[in-house]
This record gives C-alpha cells, structure tokens and sequence, in this order.
C-alpha cells in the first residue's frame, strides 16, 4: 500500500467514493429530475374537452366489452345446452345395445365396450357377444380383425 500511494493513503470521499449522499444532495438530485419531466410535459395539455372525448371513446369501448361478454356467455350455453342432447343420445344408443342399464349402470357390454380399443367399440362388442368369432377359423379370424383396426 506505501508504494501505491508515495504521499500517504488518501482519505475517502463519502459522497464521492462511498457513493453516500446526504438528504440535501437527494432533494436536489430529485429536484432536477422533477424539472426535467416538467419541461417534456410542458407542451402536453389536456383541455375537457379531450378528455371528455377520450371518456367517451372508452365508455363505448367497455359497453361493447361488456357486449361480448354476454354473447361469449351465450354461446357457451348453447354449446352446453347441444353437448347434453348430444350426451342424451349417446345414452339412449348405448341403453338400446345392452351396455346401460335402465339405472345408468355400466353392463356387461359396456366393460367389454370400454376394454376394446380399436376403430368402433360397440361394433366389436357386439360381434363378441353374439358369438360370431367361435366359429371362425385361425386365417378367417385374422382377416375379420385386420378390417376392425383403425
């Protein structure tokens, strides 16, 4: 350190050197930057009647917001509304196979139905159930099961 510093080691600026500022200085500091966005600003007016212009722009913008929000709300009514027919249906298909019972109850059929996993359940299920594949042979069983897989 004393061949660094020949003179002697020189003492630290607080302000300077530890970056320490005072609540003077901070004031001033803010001051000048207070002024700074006073002068960009000071060209900028706004008079009530853009601002009544403005508010008005964004009162329609909100009403038509609002507007679609409850048309949204609709659609997703109606799609709920059509998704239980549609659920209603199914229901009444798979009641008509065997696979529901009068109840709800998943049957027989409907395990079988939910085990099967290739391009049309209930028509493989049905073919099991009615005992088409007991009677085929080994080549004739693969053929029918290759035009069942999707």
């Amino acid at each position: 350190v004393e061949r660094r510093f020949a003179d002697g080691v020189p003492e630290l600026q607080h302000d300077e050197d530890l970056k320490v500022t005072t609540a003077a200085q901070e004031a001033a500091k803010l001051a000048r930057r207070l002024e700074g966005v006073q002068e960009r600003l000071g060209g900028v007016s706004l008079g009530e009647e853009e601002i009544a212009a403005g508010l008005a722009v964004l009162r329609l913008r909100r009403a038509a917001e609002e507007e679609e929000k409850r048309v949204k709300r609709q659609i997703r009514e109606g799609q709920v509304a059509l998704m239980k027919e549609e659920l209603r249906g199914m229901r009444r298909v798979l009641r008509r196979l065997g696979h529901l019972s009068e109840d709800g109850v998943i049957g027989n059929k409907g395990r079988v139905a939910c085990e099967v996993s290739t391009s049309d359940e209930l028509l493989v299920t049905e073919l099991v159930f009615a005992g088409l594949f007991q009677d085929l042979d080994p080549a004739q069983l693969a053929a029918l099961l290759s035009c069942l897989v999707a």
